[in-house]
């Protein structure tokens, strides 16, 4: 562009040898940083997509939080950072979380973060199972367990001797588990869906 001055205003030759005044250039610059605004926040929409987990990254996802963990899925690479929930935990080595911690708290908006069960959920997962028990006596032990006082620790005392239907308590919890994750994802899939 070549700038010629005409009194006040200046004015400018493009390529095609027509002109552009100051006016104009300024409406065409703003609609250029508008429209670059608009790509790049489309940019984060997009990046901010569907979350789509395999088989295996969900069934690992539920069995951390079962063990107590915080999960945290980044958003762009799907990997998985499960870090000691110290809420949980009374007695823990702050130094060996301190770099997962600061990476997931420094780029929180890159992570969806999982949340285990709570208390109720727990519980009314032990419920169900309960009801699967084809064995009277023992469903009626589970069933007196879960109606004290500590019924976590009841539950665990009784089905812990009891080594088959130990192992399908294991079964059908993992099975909850994995479904609760799932919802939790389609949950988020949701959420960015209303946002569009």
């Amino acid at each position: 562009m070549i700038n010629l001055r005409r009194s006040d205003r200046i004015v400018y030759v493009n390529s095609n040898g027509g002109t552009v005044d100051n006016k104009s250039m300024l409406i065409g610059i703003v609609t250029l940083i508008l429209s670059l605004e608009f790509f790049i926040y489309l940019g984060i929409k997009y990046h901010r997509g569907k979350m789509e987990l395999t088989e295996e990254q969900i069934k690992s996802i539920a069995e951390d939080l079962d063990c107590g963990m915080a999960v945290y899925v980044n958003k762009e690479t799907q990997e998985i950072n499960s870090i000691i929930d110290t809420d949980d935990y009374l007695y823990t080595e702050d130094e060996l979380l301190d770099d997962d911690k600061k990476e997931i708290e420094e780029n929180y908006d890159k992570y969806i973060e999982f949340n285990k069960m709570d208390s109720r959920e727990a519980y009314q997962v032990m419920e169900e199972f309960v009801n699967t028990v084809d064995d009277e006596e023992l469903r009626k032990k589970l069933e007196l367990g879960l109606s004290l006082s500590k019924p976590f620790r009841n539950f665990k005392d009784i089905i812990d001797c009891e080594g088959e239907y130990r192992e399908k308590w294991f079964a059908f919890k993992s099975s909850k588990y994995i479904e609760y994750v799932k919802e939790q994802l389609a949950f988020y899939n949701n959420d960015i869906e209303e946002s569009f």
